[in-house]
């Protein structure tokens, strides 16, 4: 699949216009810098998780821990 289909980019774009890329608009940014801005994107998202997973872990282990010492 080359394109997407204008109905899924209609229904995604709306408030793209407050982004902004380095101070760039989005909406003014050509293709690399496209590229460069959904590149920051996927790796603050895969940070962001490793985060959240790692809180997850954490929590599982403290309240693990409270419940063993409650015993």
């Amino acid at each position: 699949m080359n394109t997407i289909p204008k109905h899924l980019i209609d229904k995604h774009k709306e408030g793209v216009e407050a982004l902004t890329f380095y101070g760039v608009p989005v909406t003014e940014l050509d293709r690399d810098g496209l590229l460069a801005f959904a590149n920051l994107c996927a790796q603050e998202l895969r940070d962001m998780r490793s985060r959240f997973l790692g809180f997850i872990e954490t929590s599982r282990a403290l309240n693990e821990a409270t419940r063993i010492k409650s015993r």
